[in-house]
């Protein structure tokens, strides 16, 4: 059973949802359409990364669809070595998208209050850094005036 499904299948409302982690939900569900391929052809790896974001969208859907607080709690995978091997490299990519997903919705569609990467046990509001990188970017690359 998806999150969703389970989400959608409760018989108690509770007011928060804790999916404690959305990098468990993607391991899982690629190595259900993978398995432990050594190296899954582009097509078997894209048709996977399809499940992946199948299943968050379904998250996200049920989220829009309930009065719940929703947490999700993911990890960050792409600030450390490339994995050597084909399927690392699958996880590490499709994950790294997901989040960006996750952050996008919490940005764009004022859904989401914040999305928090935590560094030595520090918060840190992503979106909040990104905006005012975004401003600060604009007027370093402003013409200037003649």
């Amino acid at each position: 059973m998806s999150p969703a499904e389970a989400i959608w299948a409760a018989r108690v409302e509770a007011p928060v949802v804790l999916l404690d982690c959305v990098t468990l939900l993607v391991s899982n569900i690629l190595l259900a359409a993978l398995g432990q391929q050594a190296s899954p052809s582009p097509a078997e790896a894209g048709s996977a990364e399809r499940q992946v974001f199948q299943a968050i969208e379904d998250l996200l859907q049920a989220y829009r669809t309930s009065a719940r607080t929703f947490i999700l709690v993911s990890n960050e995978v792409g600030m450390g070595i490339v994995p050597a091997y084909p399927l690392g490299r699958i996880y590490r990519d499709v994950l790294g998208r997901v989040n960006a997903r996750l952050a996008q919705e919490a940005d764009l569609a004022q859904e989401a209050d914040a999305a928090l990467l935590m560094v030595a046990g520090l918060p840190i509001e992503v979106n909040a850094l990104a905006a005012r990188w975004q401003e600060r970017a604009a007027h370093l690359w402003e013409p200037e005036d003649s």
